[in-house]
């Protein structure tokens, strides 16, 4: 995961949602972060050790989803290292040259930006 600045952090904090296990302990997150009104991405996707393959990264997933299309937003993507996840849901191979400019501009930000091994997916509503 791209770490991210408490500033940045702050700023987009209305994109993510958490999943809490008792007694209030944040056990996973994601982010629906918004860049047109017909294009979206889902990141910062994470589940704590010892919650993993219990379905939260997919229920996370869904939810950033229903609001994608709550808000009317048709396209959403994302560039992971965990294809099945997204693909058991209905995601699809995409290519990262088809991203927004706004992608590229964060990319640029990444260590790794050079030799990214991350997988492009978008869903289709």
């Amino acid at each position: 995961m791209l770490e991210r600045s408490t500033d940045m952090v702050v700023q987009n904090l209305r994109d993510f949602f958490v999943a809490v296990a008792p007694p209030k302990k944040i056990i996973g997150c994601s982010a629906l972060h918004l860049y047109t009104n017909r294009f979206s991405e889902i990141k910062s996707l994470a589940v704590a050790e010892g919650y993993t393959r219990r379905g939260i990264a997919t229920r996370l997933i869904k939810r950033c989803l229903a609001e994608a299309k709550a808000l009317g937003i048709p396209k959403v993507f994302t560039l992971t290292y965990v294809p099945p996840i997204f693909t058991k849901i209905g995601f699809q191979p995409s290519v990262k040259e088809l991203l927004p400019q706004k992608i590229w501009e964060e990319c640029r930000l990444c260590p790794r930006q050079n030799d990214c091994q991350e997988i492009c997916l978008v869903y289709c509503a």
